[in-house]
């Protein structure tokens, strides 16, 4: 047959190989043999998990998240750079560790803080969500929010912790600035009743006055013309004490 025409047999894509070599004697001679793994697996595994970590790193990033980590048998601690910026901190002249954060903790948290770091060190949970303030060393104070787990292994001893931490100094201001709004607003409202309370027994003492001695006039025989214009001052005070009740 002709092959000319058969369509070209693409090549095969390279693949990542383990090479593994061994050498050996055999009487009078000495050769060595190659042992080659396909690791194209391993290769993408690690491919995604590399993709995967510059996704959070990126996120994390873009929201000032800060996280850490540390090692419970060496005591090591590890910082990403947003944990510094939320510090207020310089890499180059900080050691990340529990005492130099400690520090930073605002003196009227500080004891709960304490409180709760052992109790999640203590438990089984394994999580711990708290907020507390830091007083940075700009003398700036910023409102954080941490949330650690600890991980353990089948006898229940740490082994790592790990977590994240926030800013919500924005988040906690906003709730107080909507939590003043809310509160001048009922002021305002309770000022509101309290005025028109007064008004209203201050009007209708008078109107209630009006209204008895125009019965008083009726019944003292009155002539036709002047029981027309009584009937008409009692009806405008009924209207008017209507109206005030009604408010």
């Amino acid at each position: 047959p002709d092959l000319k025409d058969a369509p070209a047999k693409p090549a095969d894509a390279p693949k990542p190989v383990e090479a593994t070599a061994s050498a050996m004697v055999e009487g009078q001679n000495q050769f060595t043999t190659w042992v080659l793994r396909d690791i194209s697996d391993r290769k993408r595994a690690e491919e995604q998990i590399r993709n995967l970590a510059e996704r959070i790193a990126l996120a994390t990033k873009t929201a000032g998240i800060g996280i850490w980590e540390m090692d419970a048998l060496t005591g090591q601690i590890s910082w990403s750079n947003e944990c510094f910026q939320l510090a207020g901190l310089s890499p180059g002249e900080s050691i990340p560790s529990i005492e130099t954060w400690t520090r930073l903790i605002h003196p009227d948290d500080l004891p709960r803080v304490l409180e709760q770091r052992q109790a999640w060190l203590d438990g089984t949970g394994g999580t711990l969500t708290t907020e507390y303030r830091i007083i940075r060393p700009d003398g700036e104070t910023r409102a954080l929010k941490f949330d650690a787990v600890l991980h353990r292994d089948q006898q229940g001893r740490t082994r790592r912790a790990m977590g994240a931490i926030f800013d919500i100094t924005d988040y906690r201001r906003a709730l107080a600035d909507l939590e003043h709004a809310k509160q001048r607003a009922e002021d305002a409202s309770i000022a509101k009743s309290r005025f028109l309370a007064a008004m209203s027994h201050e009007l209708r003492t008078p109107l209630n006055a009006i209204i008895g001695f125009g019965d008083l006039l009726l019944a003292s025989g009155a002539s036709p013309q002047q029981r027309e214009f009584i009937d008409i001052i009692k009806s405008a005070g009924t209207t008017l004490l209507k109206l005030i009740q009604d408010i």
